[in-house]
């Protein structure tokens, strides 16, 4: 069985100009029951190094279009939908009030009402976390999908507390 958490990760594509130019990892999260987000990072959407403000991709692209992709809670299917991140000079997404230095972003994907939402999930009490309990980040880091299947990786919590 597939613990439901797992199925809110969503695998992001940022585009320019019709050019792949990144991969990314990002969630769903309702801030109140008319807003849902995309949150992922403020260099994913910026496509900027969040310490220097350069651009992260070698020829300068900037993305302007973001491709997402998520299982329906409907067919358990993956779906995919894109997202402009620029329209008319204007960007579409907001960032931290503290600015690029807090590495964090969200687009508004209002309509998106088929998808594992993770505040829409009710956290069972056999997984509060425990000192010294495994936990698993989830997540497609370095694009690895394995078809549809999110990586995992294991870590411990310290053995007592920081």
């Amino acid at each position: 069985m597939v613990d439901v958490f797992s199925r809110t990760s969503l695998y992001l594509e940022t585009f320019c100009n019709g050019h792949s130019i990144g991969i990314a990892t990002g969630f769903l999260y309702y801030h109140d029951p008319a807003d849902l987000f995309l949150v992922t990072n403020w260099h994913v959407l910026s496509g900027r190094n969040y310490q220097t403000g350069q651009p992260m991709h070698l020829m300068g692209a900037i993305p302007d279009k973001l491709s997402v992709s998520y299982y329906s809670t409907k067919s358990l299917l993956l779906k995919k939908v894109e997202y402009d991140l620029v329209v008319n000079g204007v960007t579409k997404w907001f960032q931290n009030s503290a600015g690029q230095e807090v590495d964090i972003a969200a687009l508004n994907v209002n309509g998106l009402n088929d998808a594992f939402i993770v505040n829409q999930i009710r956290q069972q009490d056999d997984m509060a976390l425990k000192v010294a309990l495994d936990v698993f980040v989830v997540g497609f880091p370095l694009g690895i999908t394995g078809g549809a299947i999110r990586f995992g990786k294991e870590p411990a919590l310290p053995p007592s507390p920081v």
